[in-house]
């Protein structure tokens, strides 16, 4: 279920990040049939029994991330995590 909180966060995005964002949360609504939409601590989060991920923009680096909530738990199978981190 979409969240209208996250709606007015994103509307309050500036270009390319708010199209980045909004690419973000169509996938995530389309790879986790029922996910909940909310919006915490300033940031778009998503859970299905149990918080799964969020969306955040790192001001420090200017970038988008996505977060996971226990990224410490997933297995870096493809070795795309940043080295030492859960970070991608």
């Amino acid at each position: 279920m979409r969240s209208p909180a996250v709606d007015n966060f994103l509307f309050d995005q500036p270009e390319p990040r708010r199209q980045a964002m909004e690419a973000l949360r169509e996938i995530i609504f389309s790879a986790v049939p029922g996910v909940e939409e909310s919006f915490k601590w300033r940031a778009p989060f998503y859970s299905k029994n149990g918080l799964l991920c969020y969306i955040n923009y790192d001001r420090k680096y200017g970038k988008i991330a996505l977060g996971e909530v226990e990224g410490f738990l997933i297995e870096d199978k493809y070795g795309l995590f940043v080295h030492g981190t859960t970070n991608v």
